[in-house]
């Protein structure tokens, strides 16, 4: 059973919840997220989200070209790794299961500051592991991947496990 995470931006936070699974799911349905949220199943390994985290989070909505998902997929692991390298720390990838805009991936970072965060997205940019994976896939294709990405930033992260 894989855990189901429940992840919504709110004016002041991501908030991030947590099932076991479908059927904890189920049995306790969640209220209303305040600004909306996406469910996904984890791409990979996610950090420790209990833990208290200081500087800036940031919530990637990466909205994928139909049929492009496993591209996508495969893209996570070194993206994420490109992202360390260029200064943030990665809290995790998710594939969106459901949501307002399906096929869509989720990647969670923490940035030291915004500045950090824009000296990053520079360096990610620049990284020739991100840039030949990405022209690979669009050359296989004659068709990028990733239709757009939108990066949102708040101050607070909290995580909830729910029973």
């Amino acid at each position: 059973m894989k855990p189901v995470y429940r992840i919504a931006v709110a004016p002041d936070s991501i908030a991030v919840e947590c099932w076991p699974g479908w059927d904890a799911f189920d049995a306790a349905l969640p209220g209303r997220a305040p600004g909306g949220a996406d469910l996904a199943y984890a791409a990979g390994p996610v950090a420790d989200l209990r833990a208290p985290s200081a500087g800036l989070h940031e919530l990637q909505h990466i909205r994928v070209n139909n049929g492009r998902m496993a591209d996508v997929d495969a893209f996570l692991a070194g993206d994420l790794a490109a992202w360390e390298r260029a200064g943030a720390k990665a809290l995790g990838a998710f594939t969106v299961v459901h949501g307002s805009e399906i096929p869509t991936c989720l990647v969670l970072l923490r940035w030291p500051s915004l500045q950090a965060a824009l000296d990053g997205q520079i360096a990610f940019e620049n990284d020739g592991a991100v840039r030949d994976a990405r022209s690979g896939a669009r050359k296989r294709r004659n068709q990028a991947p990733i239709r757009t990405t939108t990066r949102l930033f708040r101050q607070n992260l909290t995580f909830t496990p729910m029973a």
